[in-house]
């Protein structure tokens, strides 16, 4: 530790040294705020370069706007769930012989519909893409750009050294904090800095400070550091805004668009994160990062340093592919780097067996919910699912001798509380991944649910894994800080589909217990009202509320009603209801994958079952507007394929398929209007 103190002592006095080199205009109220000199703004150029494809904003950033569209998004995502969710609940109410219901679930189902319309009409503007960036006067550029206090940093970076906690939680990226140095130098000093660096540097301290936050107890000191976050967050804010079309092609730029991509995830901007990951990915294996023959040259320290790097971004890409439904950008067999070694994880949070966890969520989506996926018989998904169930509860249930290590020694640095925090945190998101793939699974039988028993046992225990987790948070003496950490990255970072399953499950049976689970779930998502986790996830976390107060609703309706003849659909038995459109299974099959959404009208008994029972054919007509409005919407492409044009040839392989496929879709598309594709 002395030695750690020394070389940061030695740093401080380089930086001092470069400090006296600048200019300070006198009179400054801050006299160790660094102003770079103008030369050599961006440093030299001399790399190839690739293209960024991400909106790029000008300096006024107030004055101009872009048009709205919906992006793509597979079945994987959120919003697929959600649409699956309230889709399935207005199909139990239409099908009810309960004028009552109806009527009395009118009023809280056009809540739920207002709340997606109000999220609709928000419209993209750049000024939201990123807003707090600041204009660059003329004549000026980022590397003007005013810096925290340099003996704050380095107050912070000590910090660093002697916290492991902090050192947990801070860049994954870096195999030591020492190496977040050579950035820290160029960016404080007057030389020249790249945009990379500047990127690195400040989205690097804008976490560093909040972390170093939540350290203080005196509400001044912990308010002057939050300040000094939130002016990295500006800047960082304000490099991304104007980064130019091309980058080069170099390590610094990987790291860069990796940072980008974290950030703007945090920010609750999957979109936006994917332009910056995707990025990553092309340059990364432009470099080589992913061939072992690539890096074998290279000596011991930087190929380390290569590996981590391809890693972490390997991981963030992965999560997105999942998260909004695409396909990978990394293919698993061109990957010859090894995992990383014991010595190489023991700083930071990145774990090796979430290396293995990665790939599973990308043959989740491949196997799965891709588009030719869902081109295959039912039986051959159904074997595809429960391989992968299989891989994940293995992953889950074993501890080899790195992982053993590697959790003895994060133990001992980071605390037994802690520790245990994580390892359920881990827990908690394993069992909503394994969940999703349950999803893929038909009931075994005709039994009035929507997913197979293995499904709703997982969403059970993710719940309850939830709650156990959240009662470890709040006995901790820094439970503010870490709560609002596990909910933006446990349980919104990922679509946390045990809720969704559980939501079915009620209108199904009215289990009370499991309605307490959601309001629970509810509540501590609530509970952080006042953090930045909220704001920036606010559209997700009203959502999540408004499925939980129409699930309430429903069950106290349903038990005031007695004597009530209910018709559950169930996905298991969409071939009975094709054949028999007096007996309409899930409209979102019937109404959206067997023809336009306009069209979902002439088909007997769906419509105007729900008028004559009271509930309003403008809620009922919705989703159909909703999906009617997105590119590239109309018959379904998985009913045009030839593969699933004859229905009396495979009627289970079609129907199955087609079920899964537009749930998967609307999914996507539903919590495209909670994330960023229409709200920012």
């Amino acid at each position: 530790m002395e030695y750690m103190v020394q070389k940061l002592d030695e740093l401080s006095q380089k930086v001092a040294t470069l400090s006296n080199a600048s200019f300070i205009p006198p009179g400054s109220h801050q006299s160790a705020i660094i102003e770079p000199s103008p030369v050599g703004e961006r440093g030299p150029e001399t790399c190839p370069s690739i293209s960024v494809s991400h909106p790029l904003v000008k300096n006024d950033l107030r004055s101009s706007t872009v048009a709205s569209k919906t992006e793509y998004e597979g079945g994987s995502s959120l919003s697929a769930h959600a649409i699956f969710a309230t889709r399935y609940l207005q199909d139990v109410v239409s099908n009810t012989n309960s004028p009552q219901i109806a009527q009395e679930m009118t009023s809280i189902l056009d809540t739920l519909h207002g709340i997606i319309e109000d999220l609709k009409q928000q419209r993209d503007t750049l000024d939201n893409l990123y807003p707090h960036a600041k204009p660059i006067p003329p004549g000026s550029s980022i590397r003007h750009l005013t810096m925290p206090p340099v003996e704050m940093t380095l107050a912070c970076l000590r910090m660093a050294k002697e916290q492991p906690r902090v050192q947990c939680f801070w860049l994954i990226e870096l195999i030591s904090i020492s190496q977040f140095n050579d950035y820290f130098l160029r960016v404080y000093s007057p030389g020249p800095a790249t945009d990379a660096d500047m990127i690195i540097v400040n989205g690097g301290l804008y976490w560093l400070y909040c972390e170093c936050a939540s350290l203080f107890v005196d509400q001044k000191v912990k308010e002057n550091y939050m300040d000094q976050a939130m002016r990295c967050r500006d800047n960082l804010e304000t490099v991304l805004s104007n980064l130019p079309f091309h980058m080069p092609v170099t390590i610094d730029v990987v790291f860069a668009m990796n940072v980008a991509a974290t950030y703007c995830l945090q920010m609750a901007k999957p979109s936006v994160a994917w332009s910056f990951i995707t990025t990553a990915s092309h340059l990364s294996q432009t470099l080589g990062l992913h061939s072992a023959h690539a890096l074998s040259t290279d000596d011991s320290e930087t190929k380390n340093k290569k590996i981590r790097l391809f890693w972490a971004v390997f991981l963030t890409e992965k999560s997105l592919c999942l998260r909004l439904g695409r396909s990978s950008t990394f293919r698993d067999e061109d990957i010859t780097i090894p995992r990383m070694a014991f010595e190489q994880s023991m700083e930071s949070l990145l774990v090796p067996k979430w290396i293995d966890l990665a790939k599973i969520q990308g043959k989740t989506y491949d196997d799965i919910y891709s588009p030719s996926a869902l081109m295959q018989p039912v039986d051959i998904r159904i074997s595809r699912a429960r391989a992968l169930a299989a891989e994940v509860k293995k992953l889950m249930d074993s501890e080899d001798e790195l992982e053993r290590r590697y959790n003895n020694e994060r133990r001992r640095a980071i605390g037994d509380d802690l520790h245990e925090i994580i390892l359920r945190s881990d827990k908690v998101w394993n069992l909503s991944l394994l969940s999703l793939i349950y999803r893929a699974i038909p009931p075994e039988k005709p039994s009035g649910t929507a997913f197979c028993d293995e499904c709703i046992a997982t969403a059970r225990e993710a719940l309850e894994e939830h709650e156990k987790c959240i009662a470890l948070i709040l006995s901790c003496p820094w439970h503010e800080s870490f709560l609002e950490v596990y909910i933006n990255w446990t349980l919104l970072q990922f679509p946390f589909f045990p809720f969704i399953v559980l939501f079915c499950y009620i209108v199904e049976t009215s289990e009370p217990d499991d309605l307490k689970c959601l309001g629970a779930f509810v509540e501590v998502l609530q509970s952080v009202r006042s953090t930045v986790t909220y704001k920036t996830s606010r559209n997700q976390v009203r959502l999540f509320r408004a499925l939980y107060d129409v699930a309430r609703k429903y069950v106290e309706v349903k038990a005031s009603t007695p004597r009530v003849r209910m018709n559950v659909p169930s996905s298991s038995s969409m071939g009975v209801h094709v054949a028999n459109s007096s007996s309409i299974g899930p409209s979102m099959l019937i109404q959206s994958s067997s023809m336009n959404p306009g069209q979902a009208s002439s088909i007997p008994g769906v419509l105007q079952s729900v008028s004559e029972a009271g509930l309003s054919n403008s809620w009922v007509n919705s989703g159909q507007q909703l999906l009617t409005q997105m590119p590239g919407y109309g018959p379904s492409m998985y009913a045009s394929t030839p593969a699933q044009t004859d229905f009396n040839n495979n009627m289970e392989m079609d129907l199955t398929g087609m079920e899964l496929g537009e749930w998967f879709y609307e999914n996507h598309q539903m919590f495209r209007l909670l994330d960023d594709g229409h709200l920012w």
